[in-house]
């Protein structure tokens, strides 16, 4: 199934792992943190189909074909 990805960093998106991307079926939100690579340790903000999904929704949460997905880096500083 095909996702739009966009993953946003303090520099905008990052190309390297955003666009529409090519995936198996039945992946959840968590699946696809895992698959992309992303340090899954840290607390990304996710969003799809510009809905938020929080994280103890993120292994329930299944992708469907042309589900547009955005993923925040966790803001750090104070």
């Amino acid at each position: 199934m095909k996702l739009e990805i966009r993953i946003v960093s303090v520099h905008g998106i990052s190309p390297d792992k955003s666009g529409i991307k090519e995936f198996s079926d039945n992946i959840s939100v968590a699946d696809l943190i895992i698959l992309l690579e992303l340090p899954h340790e840290d607390v990304y903000a996710v969003m799809v189909n510009d809905l938020p999904v929080p994280p103890d929704e993120r292994l329930n949460r299944v992708l469907v074909e042309n589900d547009k997905i955005t993923v925040f880096p966790p803001i750090q500083g104070g």
